[in-house]
């Protein structure tokens, strides 16, 4: 089974992501990582499956939202080809597969905390 994994970061940032990848990659069998940034890098780490860039214009940037809240509203613009896919912020470590999150008809899964896990509305 493929596991899409979304990251979406500054493209700053891409570097320094070892830590989550090595963990998405030791838990996750068949997981595959999407990645979007803000702008289009030189070179991209040998972990990104696929990427896509959301050119963002500074000036219709809403004030009090980051760069980075704009590319994670932006996963259905940016891979239109995933019906379904996992998003992990970039301070997650992964630490058992987590890919059953994506069986089931379930549209929004979040943890509350470390011990519950929400499905929709709960």
């Amino acid at each position: 089974m493929i596991t899409p994994i979304v990251l979406a970061m500054n493209s700053e940032m891409v570097e320094n992501m070892s830590i989550l990848t090595h963990t998405i990659q030791s838990h996750i069998a068949g997981a595959k990582i999407y990645l979007i940034t803000d702008k289009e890098l030189q070179k991209y780490p040998d972990w990104v499956y696929e990427y896509g860039v959301l050119d963002l214009n500074i000036e219709t940037l809403h004030y009090k939202w980051t760069k980075h809240m704009y590319l994670k509203i932006h996963i259905d613009k940016v891979f239109p080809q995933l019906d379904k896919c996992i998003y992990l912020d970039t301070d997650t470590i992964v630490l058992e597969d987590i890919s059953d999150l994506l069986i089931g008809d379930d549209w929004l899964i979040k943890v509350a905390d470390h011990r519950t896990i929400c499905f929709n509305d709960d």
